[in-house]
């Protein structure tokens, strides 16, 4: 590994983390042990900047998030399995506010200076955030999730969208004609505009796109009819005036994309439901995007007997969408010299499984 020493223990590993279990401390002993078992999280540019200082020899790909509870961001599931798969590469979360354009800046500054940073990843809010347009887009239309590096620079990448059309296909069983459905998207912000644009790409017969705010413009960018959901009295009132004047769909294979970000008005949800309810037809796919909240709706979905239409909820889509990056992560290494192993989907699969089990024990830890 050109330039980076090789590392033959993992800093952060499954295994030092699910040792904490297996030990007699207790309480806040054991709490503590369980936190250093844990890539910390940044919660300032400086913070990460002083980090990579520290880990100059280790591969970084820093991962932008928000959560105002800054235990619910040293608890994200991608911040554990990602650090389970290399011992030479550290990805490491970065908690910055919505708009703290100042701190995304530094940040992306801070990636110029170190060539061990080689990929980002960024989730809610800060997806395709002016302060990455402005750095890195040729034509400040570019949309994205990733920032992969090249040369000195970065180029802005796009996983959440491959990550809807590839989802769609496997639970089809990889017998779908794209070309062939209407697909249904409700919220077409971060992840819905990426997973439009991704669809757009794959000729659906029809590309109908739902949202509380006016995405008027996207649509006509992607020849794609908009809807915009108008509020009501009540949420379930909103839901069924939009869902009654859209076309009837009833003799269309359909796919449902709820990209309704988890803390977002739950209008959009209802309509995505009222969806799946009303066109609940066998071969029909529904696909959930909210990975972060559990709603026992969606669950019912997917597990419920006699439902015609096929349903992903989020622990899938956070598989599909981060074994992607995970792919391209590798590609961005080898431009640099740098050799990752490849990770087979099984084994990726095995550790997303792991960091939601053990994820799940440190909750009932903590709430002792």
């Amino acid at each position: 590994m050109t330039g980076f020493a090789r590392h033959r223990d993992y800093l952060f590993s499954y295994e030092k983390l699910a040792s904490n279990f297996t030990s007699s401390l207790q309480d806040t002993e054991l709490i503590d042990k369980i936190k250093a078992s844990l890539i910390p999280v940044m919660n300032s540019a400086k913070e990460l900047d002083q980090f990579i200082m520290e880990h100059h020899d280790y591969v970084i790909v820093p991962y932008l998030l928000y959560k105002d509870d800054p235990l619910d961001a040293l608890l994200s599931t991608s911040s554990m399995h990602m650090n389970w798969l290399w011992p030479d590469l550290l990805y490491v979360p970065a908690n910055i506010k919505k708009e703290d354009h100042a701190a995304l800046r530094h940040i992306y500054q801070t990636a110029y200076a170190y060539e061990n940073i080689i990929f980002f990843n960024h989730t809610i809010p800060h997806k395709s955030n002016p302060v990455m347009l402005d750095m890195f887009s040729k034509n400040k239309s570019e949309r994205g999730d990733y920032l992969s590096r090249s040369g000195n620079s970065f180029v802005i990448a796009d996983g959440n969208g491959q990550a809807f059309a590839q989802m769609t296909k496997e639970l089809a069983n990889d017998e779908i004609d794209l070309t062939k459905v209407t697909v249904v998207i409700v919220g077409v912000g971060g992840a819905g505009e990426l997973a439009a644009r991704a669809i757009r790409k794959e000729s659906p017969q029809k590309l109908l796109l739902v949202d509380i705010t006016d995405k008027s413009a996207l649509a006509k960018e992607l020849g794609a009819s908009f809807y915009q959901v108008e509020k009501e009295e009540t949420v379930k009132k909103a839901a069924q005036k939009i869902v009654a004047i859209l076309p009837d769909l009833s003799n269309e294979r359909l796919v449902i994309i709820d990209a309704t970000a988890h803390f977002e008005d739950n209008i959009q949800r209802c309509v995505a439901l009222d969806l799946v309810e009303k066109y609940n037809a066998t071969g029909n796919i529904f696909i959930d995007y909210n990975m972060n909240t559990e709603i026992g709706a969606y669950n019912y979905l997917k597990s419920a007997t006699g439902l015609g239409v096929c349903a992903g909820v989020g622990k899938e889509y956070v598989a599909v969408t981060n074994y992607i990056m995970v792919l391209d992560i590798i590609k961005a290494a080898k431009l640099k010299g740098i050799d990752l192993p490849f990770v087979s989907r099984e084994f990726f699969d095995q550790k997303v499984a792991q960091s939601v089990m053990i994820r799940d024990k440190i909750k009932h830890v903590l709430k002792k």
